[in-house]
């Protein structure tokens, strides 16, 4: 019997007869556990347009998908889009990870922080900046 009916009857024998009714159960739950679990995959939906603008997370641009970034398939058959740019993916610093790449964006960014805050200050403020006296209490 497969498991569903032996499901069934247990579910009838439940008030008259409840050993056998365990029984039934502990019957059915060994031969779920000796099927095998078949998992159907169900194809994912295109997680991008295919057209349009796409911002590179290797270079920081947006370019064009279909001229700039190409396309591949997955395992299911469906086309999408490649996540870098052709430049990128084909470059010489392709190899170059995202991290290390975020943290040379970070460095550069603090570094223009850096002068933009030096070019800000009015030249009567550069020049008492560093001789100011220290308060007396």
């Amino acid at each position: 019997m497969n498991p569903a009916d032996l499901l069934a009857v247990a579910i009838d024998l439940v008030e008259t007869q409840p050993e056998q009714a365990k029984r039934l159960l502990a019957l059915a739950l060994e031969e779920l556990k000796a099927q095998p679990v078949r998992v159907q995959r169900q194809p994912r939906p295109p997680a991008q347009p295919l057209t349009g603008p796409r911002r590179c997370p290797h270079c920081g641009e947006t370019k064009d998908i279909e001229s700039d970034f190409g396309f591949k398939l997955t395992v299911e058959g469906q086309k999408r889009p490649q996540s870098w740019c052709r430049k990128c993916r084909n470059g010489p610093d392709s190899h170059v990870t995202r991290k290390a790449l975020s943290e040379a964006r970070a460095a550069e960014r603090a570094a223009a922080r850096e002068v933009v805050a030096v070019q800000s200050l009015s030249p009567p403020a550069k020049a008492r900046a560093g001789h100011r006296k220290p308060k007396t209490p």
